[in-house]
Parts: structure tokens; C-alpha cells; sequence
């Protein structure tokens, strides 16, 4: 498998999963109350390494950032999952 090569993980629900890591943008935006930080980042994950598949609003931390999934894509075979994560202070 691809990810295992990579070595590249996550952390969700208490367990670490294999991925691959797509783009990543950082920055910060104007809102009211000041400056947010906004970090998105993509992950593509094999489906058959969940029990229970992660969804919107979960929590989960990539490297040492803590991230939160805004959406959740599916595959049209259902083998893999694009989960579109978002920074966990983003929208607080």
C-alpha cells in the first residue's frame, strides 16, 4: 500500500491510521473578535481500516496539529475516503 510506504498517519477516535496527506494551505483571516487561523488540509484514507467511518465534526490530530473533518467524500467504490479537515479553532 502506498500510505504505508509514506509513512504517513493520523489520529482518530484512540487509533492511528494510515494515509496520504494532499494539499495543505495556511493563514489567518480577518473576523470579528480578530485574526483566525485558518489551516485545511486534505487526507485519503482507506475505508476498510474503520469499524465506525469518521464523520463531520470529528476530532483529529495530524503531526501535533489538532484538526476537525468539515466533510467527508466517498469514493464512488467506496474504498476510500477524502476527509477535508479543517484547523480545530477555525469557526470558534
Amino acid at each position: 500500500m502506498v500510505e504505508s510506504e509514506l509513512g504517513q498517519t493520523f489520529t482518530w477516535n484512540g487509533g492511528s491510521y494510515a494515509c496520504t496527506i494532499g494539499d495543505r494551505t495556511e493563514g489567518k483571516t480577518l473576523e470579528d473578535g480578530g485574526f483566525a487561523p485558518v489551516a485545511d488540509l486534505v487526507l485519503v484514507v482507506r475505508s476498510a481500516q474503520f469499524t465506525t467511518l469518521p464523520a463531520s465534526q470529528d476530532a483529529v490530530t495530524v503531526g501535533a496539529r489538532q484538526m476537525r473533518i468539515s466533510t467527508v467524500d466517498h469514493s464512488p467504490c467506496g474504498s476510500f475516503l477524502v476527509l477535508n479537515l479543517v484547523d480545530d479553532n477555525r469557526g470558534v
